[in-house]
């Protein structure tokens, strides 16, 4: 019932039926142990968190790369042995040819792509963000 309440919730726009419908939830509440519910919520935050820190180490060795950092270069390759070194070069290579003649930056895209499926395949993904 409480988890219909809410997504019904959710589909509400007029503000005073919104209303009544949150008194109802609180209602329901009142009879629900709200443990579950709260480590839920800290388990879905600490996941959102997470992602949001690996697509900004993401963002930040794109930029590097595309700014010509060797050692962020290196810095990926010790830590995933396993990726396509090729690829990455190529999308390095491209990406900062884009960047100098000014073109739309494709190649750019494809490296931050790339980067961040290496971070989310991670075994260790959880120890790093």
């Amino acid at each position: 019932k409480l988890i219909e309440a809410v997504l019904f919730a959710k589909t509400i726009s007029k503000h005073g039926a919104l209303k009544r419908q949150l008194h109802y939830i609180g209602a329901l509440m009142r009879d629900v142990d709200a443990e579950p519910i709260q480590q839920a919520l800290e388990t879905d935050e600490e996941a959102r968190i997470s992602n949001v820190r690996l697509f900004k180490k993401a963002e930040l060795w794109r930029d590097a790369l595309v700014d010509g950092n060797e050692r962020v270069l290196d810095e990926i390759f010790n830590q995933f042995p396993h990726a396509d070194h090729q690829q990455i070069r190529q999308l390095m290579r491209n990406a900062q040819k884009e960047k100098l003649t000014g073109k739309a930056p494709k190649s750019s895209r494809n490296l931050f792509r790339a980067l961040k499926e290496l971070l989310d395949n991670n075994p260790q993904r959880s120890a790093e963000a």
